[in-house]
């Protein structure tokens, strides 16, 4: 149900390019807004399409993109990480709730978090506050050793990829 729109570029020389409209519904969701966009997803805000508009978009819904739907590796990750956020349970890792990775297209749902990333929050605070930082570190590592437990590696440990609650509660995203 990917639709692919072809826009033509004014620019001298340029080459028309097909560019990719996201559906408003994929599957049982509505896409409600798109928050973040990486190298292989997007991410959108999300709400369950049975209940209507009148339902918070409490989800959230990381789709491959188009020019990766084909890629072994590409789907490989993101199969990789529909079965780790499926089989392990833990509150400081990102949970899936639903995938489809079989077919395009392919995207998870998981819970929509409250907060900022890492990231974000030692970009605000200058310098950071350790004893908050430690307690992020341990939650983090909380996180890692219960991946570790079920036979897993997290790749890509980053504080872009850990999201920090308004009251201090991390979670482990991009398993």
């Amino acid at each position: 149900m990917t639709r692919i729109d072809v826009q033509a570029r004014a620019v001298r020389g340029a080459r028309t390019r097909p560019v990719w409209r996201p559906p408003s519904r994929l599957g049982g969701w509505d896409l409600v807004e798109r928050v973040s966009q990486g190298g292989l997803t997007c991410v959108y805000r999300a709400r369950p399409a049975e209940g209507g508009s009148s339902r918070p978009a409490s989800y959230a819904v990381k789709v491959l993109r188009p020019e990766w739907e084909h890629d072994a590796q590409a789907i490989e990750m993101l199969t990789r990480e529909a079965l780790v956020g499926r089989r392990v349970t833990h509150p400081h890792l990102i949970s899936v709730l639903a995938a489809c990775v079989r077919q395009s297209p392919r995207y998870l749902v998981m819970p929509w978090l409250e907060g900022r990333t890492l990231t974000a929050r030692l970009q605000e605070c200058l310098p950071p506050d350790v004893p908050e930082i430690l307690w992020v570190v341990r939650q983090v590592a909380e996180a890692l050793a219960a991946l570790h437990e079920h036979g897993w590696m997290h790749g890509d440990v980053k504080p872009e990829n850990v999201m920090v609650s308004p009251a201090g509660h991390a979670t482990l995203l991009d398993l």
